[in-house]
């Protein structure tokens, strides 16, 4: 037993406690060290110890009875013995490979590899593509899909989720375009009293999963005189072009308009015409990889001004929009809606000036626009509207005097 002091502390001086010899620290055995690295490797090789396990011995087992028994009799073993030597082989073959299998299943290395490569097959653009349309719909809510925390903050935003996944899905039944050009030159005709733009649009056209859209030209309504299409061209990878005159494009609102009024054509308004129909090109076998597309507008405007309107139907790689004015017209105010795409406006401020470009060299997604306002300048368009009065009263005196002259 250790012997305490009886004697109170004093300040400064230590406290001693003898210590008892059965507690008293033994020396390092000089083995200590070579015993934890043994250990250790121990641990190591646990693994590859479980390698040998009864399946394996017993199929050794098995293999050796085989070849004894084949050694034993030579070449005039009985036929049960035989019988034996090759049941013994197959068997003791079979287990040695199946214990060498399960040694290397249960190991984190192969199945590691096995995650690997399920992970790089699931990932493979051919094992999605031969997917159904609900496998990839579920394959979309797998990864698209709102944190715990989002849904504790609102319950509802799994409906966000879902609209941006069903239009994922929707994307492969849209055409797409690219290199979409819509030059426009703007002038004031004294004839239909108003500003008239010639619009010039060229794109090429790409089929969805389906084939081609219908490619829509104008509506058929109240305000259907001020949109005249002069031409409209598809151009194919093979063979003559398709063209559709003015006189075609007239033929077709009136076969529309005669639809709305009976009623079947429902509420659609728009004239489309379909790109590679098949009455035309009962040749074809697939739709060609791409068709161009050139059409020719005239727009007529309201009185001294006009605006000029742009809006994506398609998804849009590539877009440049120009317009040019002549006369006294300038540019008067424009706004771009174009998100998540980057585009540039030259000149920066166009307002007042004679021309601007808007491009944008980016994708636009369907429902981006452009609009531009072309106009005369205030103070003009009075000038223009005294000049057009008082032009008009001196034409009605003419017709008058010469009506007095007559009589």
């Amino acid at each position: 037993m250790p012997t305490i002091t009886n004697e109170p502390d004093k300040p400064g001086v230590e406290r001693k406690v003898a210590k008892s010899p059965a507690v008293a620290e033994k020396p390092r055995s000089i083995f200590q060290p070579v015993w934890s690295r043994v250990t250790k490797v121990w641990d190591k090789s646990k693994s590859f110890l479980g390698f040998f396990s009864g399946y394996l011995w017993g199929g050794i087992t098995l293999l050796l009875i085989g070849i004894i028994l084949d050694q034993a009799y030579g070449d005039e073993i009985p036929f049960v013995a035989g019988v034996l030597t090759d049941i013994c082989r197959s068997l003791g073959v079979a287990v040695i490979i199946a214990a060498i299998f399960s040694y290397t299943v249960g190991t984190a290395r192969f199945i590691d590899r096995v995650r690997e490569d399920l992970q790089s097959i699931i990932a493979s653009r051919r094992f999605l593509s031969d997917m159904d349309h609900q496998s990839k719909r579920d394959v979309l809510r797998a990864v698209l899909t709102p944190t715990e925390r989002q849904r504790r903050i609102y319950d509802n935003v799994d409906s966000y989720y879902e609209h941006f996944i069903e239009k994922s899905l929707g994307i492969s039944n849209t055409c797409v375009r690219s290199n979409y050009r819509l030059s426009c030159k703007c002038f004031y005709d004294l004839d239909l009293n108003c500003v008239v733009c010639e619009q010039t649009i060229n794109y090429r056209l790409y089929p969805a999963s389906g084939g081609y859209e219908d490619v829509v030209l104008t509506s058929v309504g109240p305000d259907e005189h001020k949109v005249c299409v002069e031409h409209l061209k598809f151009f194919y990878p093979k063979g003559d072009p398709e063209i559709f005159k003015a006189s075609d494009i007239a033929a077709r609102q009136s076969e529309l308009r005669a639809q709305m009024g009976t009623g079947e054509q429902g509420e659609d308004t728009m004239l489309k015409i379909p790109v590679c129909n098949p009455r035309a090109r009962a040749d074809w076998t697939l739709d060609p990889p791409h068709v161009d597309v050139e059409m020719k507008v005239v727009v007529s405007g309201d009185d001294h001004w006009i605006n000029l309107a742009f809006k994506a139907l398609q998804p849009t790689d590539g877009f440049r929009f120009s317009v040019q004015c002549e006369g006294m017209l300038v540019i008067r105010d424009y706004n771009v809606l174009i998100h998540s795409a980057d585009f540039r406006v030259d000149p920066a401020k166009p307002a007042g000036s004679k021309q601007v470009v808007i491009n944008c060299p980016q994708w636009m997604d369907q429902g981006a626009g452009v609009a531009v306002i072309v106009g005369v300048p205030h103070a003009a368009a009075d000038e223009i509207k005294k000049q057009m009065r008082s032009a008009a009263g001196h034409a009605l005196a003419e017709e008058l005097a010469e009506h007095l002259r007559v009589s």
